[in-house]
């Protein structure tokens, strides 16, 4: 892999990871929907039907799975939270990029939760707390933070690329 990205869910992964890959004109992957495609069923309902610590491990299977992958990675916003996934991410070296964002954007962000298993049942103040529950183990994985509040894609993308420079 040539970058991996990290962060809470609604932090731009999908849309940064596309931009990013055709900027550097490297193939992109999401882990989600690796998981997705393979498991031929959606991430809510696979936690629905098999819980999520079945979730969690076919995630790092999954994540194991791409090492070879030669392109842009954008894990799920929880897939750092699973300890084996964290030390995966961390013992590589690929770089890791934390896509964050402040406690007002998730409200902006996660206005509409359909198709997001975690919160669709949360309110906003919840969702804030897991976002800090997780924020630890996000910067302690990452090798740059980008801070994405009031910034757009390109420049988002265009930040990432400075750094790997």
């Amino acid at each position: 892999m040539e970058v991996i990205l990290i962060g809470f869910m609604g932090s731009g992964k999908s849309t940064i990871s596309k931009l990013l890959g055709e900027k550097l004109n490297l193939e992109v992957r999401d882990l989600d929907q690796v998981i997705v495609d393979y498991e031929n069923s959606s991430i809510h309902d696979i936690f629905l039907t098999k819980g999520e610590p079945y979730f969690r491990q076919l995630e790092f299977e999954m994540l194991q799975q791409q090492a070879d992958f030669n392109g842009v990675l954008a894990t799920g916003g929880g897939t750092i939270i699973n300890g084996n996934c964290a030390s995966h991410v961390q013992a590589s070296d690929v770089p890791v990029v934390l896509l964050d964002m402040s406690d007002n954007a998730i409200e902006d962000r996660l206005g509409k939760r359909a198709g997001r298993p975690l919160a669709s049942s949360k309110t906003t103040d919840e969702l804030i707390e897991l976002k800090h529950e997780r924020d630890g183990r996000y910067h302690e994985c990452a090798d740059f933070v980008v801070k994405t509040d009031y910034k757009n894609p390109k420049q988002v993308v265009d930040e990432i690329i400075e750094y790997l420079k």
